[in-house]
């Protein structure tokens, strides 16, 4: 019942009982919504998989730590220490680009094969040592080229040269197995007697044993190889390079991971303007290959030639100005002399009027006089010439 003399008092008492009232089922429903379980839930979306292994976060989230692939014996991109490090030119080169972007890294050493199908299946993040070709292109994303190469063929020092990969279809190639050089055999069809071995080494040291007639692998890493496994006497390079990867190698990430790319492309970058990426470079393939010029000095050079150019343009400006300067002063001097030249003139010519003025003036006061003494002679003459007639006159008469 409504308190008729306190009205709002009343009204409030009411409130009060409807909350209580609902308050406990409201708590309940509340409670339901935020039971352990559900506060625990991983909203992230999550990679099936069929073991018992705790479940991956999704490999396109920016990660903590990136897990990157290295392989045991594939020199000078790739090896591993006593201890089991992986070390090498691509280990540098990624390690220098994660620097550059604040990335941190974990190794995964393996054959090409196991660390290419780990990727493959997202297990690691990135291989920094991967050959561009449409298939593969299918499976990974790739960064832009950090290194060009081109294939060679390995035989011992007695066999004979030849001019064209196809002369070799009826020989015995080596070949490395799932390597770029692989794919591109096959991609041609016409090499049936393949031997497939898990290292360029292997194949380099097979075909030093008597095995196979050839071995098919990238030039650089085989001329590596040849010094370091001391086969430099038994086998060579035979024909010309074959270039049959233009793109070269680059890092490869898991399919989609375009974020992941372009830091590592914006990495490239960066360690290439520093003149990292050359120091690297020269470090593990100086003495096998020589680019020339190095992009470093490029830079230094062209800098050097900027710095010329502006100062001569600095130099050039200056002198400009200051002759213009000259210029300037120098026409205001000749103003002022024409100026004050023709001011004389002036004068001049004002007082060569006024001498010719007074000439002319003086010309005919003395011409007036002259005429006035011509007339006062001519009257004194006649009072003479009447004087003279006078005296005569007189003196006749006496």
């Amino acid at each position: 019942m409504i308190n008729r003399k306190h009205p709002l008092l009343s009204l409030l008492i009411a409130v009060s009982a409807i909350g209580f009232a609902v308050a406990p089922w409201t708590i309940a429903s509340i409670a339901c919504c935020f039971t352990p379980s559900t506060l625990a839930q991983d909203t992230s979306p999550k990679v099936n998989v069929t073991n018992s292994e705790p479940t991956q976060k999704n490999p396109l989230v920016p990660k903590e730590v990136y897990l990157v692939g290295s392989e045991f014996d594939y020199p000078p991109f790739a090896m591993t220490d006593y201890q089991g490090q992986p070390y090498g030119y691509s280990i540098d080169l990624i390690q220098a680009v994660a620097q550059a972007m604040g990335i941190q890294l974990a190794f995964q050493t393996g054959t090409w094969n196991e660390v290419r199908t780990a990727l493959e299946k997202g297990e690691i993040d990135i291989l920094p040592t991967v050959a561009y070709n449409e298939q593969r292109d299918k499976v990974f994303d790739f960064s832009v080229t950090h290194t060009i190469h081109d294939a060679a063929i390995f035989g011992r020092q007695d066999s004979p040269s030849f001019n064209s990969l196809n002369e070799l279809h009826d020989k015995k190639i080596i070949i490395m197995r799932g390597d770029w050089t692989h794919d591109y055999l096959e991609d041609k069809g016409d090499f049936n007697n393949l031997i497939l071995v898990d290292t360029l080494a292997d194949g380099l040291r097979l075909l030093a044993s008597g095995e196979g007639d050839y071995v098919f692998g990238s030039r650089l890493i085989g001329l590596v190889l040849l010094q370091e496994l001391k086969l430099t006497d038994k086998l060579k390079t035979v024909g010309s390079a074959i270039q049959g990867n233009r793109r070269g190698f680059a890092f490869a990430v898991t399919q989609g991971n375009r974020q992941l790319v372009q830091r590592l492309n914006q990495g490239l970058n960066i360690i290439k303007a520093s003149g990292t990426y050359d120091r690297i470079y020269e470090k593990w393939f100086g003495a096998i290959d020589d680019r020339g010029i190095s992009s470093e000095q490029v830079f230094d050079m062209i800098r050097n030639i900027i710095l010329v150019s502006v100062g001569i343009a600095t130099l050039i400006l200056m002198w400009s100005f200051t002759l213009k300067k000259q210029v300037n002063l120098r026409t205001k001097e000749l103003a002022t002399a024409k100026s004050e030249l023709e001011k004389t003139n002036q004068q001049l010519e004002d007082y060569s009027q006024n001498l010719e003025q007074k000439s002319c003036s003086k010309n005919s006061r003395t011409h007036a006089n002259f005429r006035e003494s011509h007339k006062s002679t001519s009257r004194t003459h006649s009072i003479r010439e009447t004087c003279g007639a006078r005296t005569t006159h007189c003196w006749d008469r006496s």
